[in-house]
């Protein structure tokens, strides 16, 4: 990623991707409390895509779950990163 506080908007939709499967499998609630992840980040992805405050909005969304804290943007990266070097190998 080149701009780790405002990454680009093909960035940002590879970051939302892999987020739900970082989260899922950390978050101690099997239903999520409720929460319709795949709804919510749906129903954000036009703000997501377009924010200038990405990490903190798409934490936003996450953190409806209740769960606490939550750093699914610096996390996703990484994984983003580790899947990129897998598919060079």
């Amino acid at each position: 990623m080149e701009n780790h506080s405002n990454p680009s908007a093909s960035e940002r939709r590879e970051i939302i991707a892999a987020a739900p499967a970082i989260f899922n499998q950390r978050f101690y609630s099997p239903t999520l409390d409720g929460l319709d992840l795949d709804g919510a980040l749906s129903e954000c992805m036009p703000k997501l895509t377009a924010t200038d405050e990405f990490a903190a909005d798409l934490t936003a969304v996450f953190e409806r779950s209740g769960a606490k804290p939550i750093e699914v943007a610096r996390e996703t990266d990484a994984a983003i990163r580790a899947l990129k070097c897998k598919r060079l190998m």
